[in-house]
């Protein structure tokens, strides 16, 4: 069933004929999710990095019990 869909969305989305307005589209669509996407994951690693080196520093605090 996925892959069946899958292959309707290829084929959809790999029309020769499409018009100046659906490749337009298409190109939009990618210009604005494909920052969107890239700033979250970054955003992740970000908070990942902060999360690693909160932990670091409370663990070179003396008298700071290690859990």
């Amino acid at each position: 069933m996925a892959y069946a869909y899958f292959q309707k969305y290829v084929a959809k989305s790999s029309n020769a004929l499409k018009t100046g307005f659906e490749r337009c589209s298409m190109q939009i669509t990618i210009a604005i999710t494909l920052p969107y996407h890239q700033h979250k994951e970054w955003s992740k690693e970000n908070v990942k990095t902060r999360t690693t080196r909160s932990r670091t520093r409370e663990d070179k605090v003396p008298g700071t019990p290690i859990l």
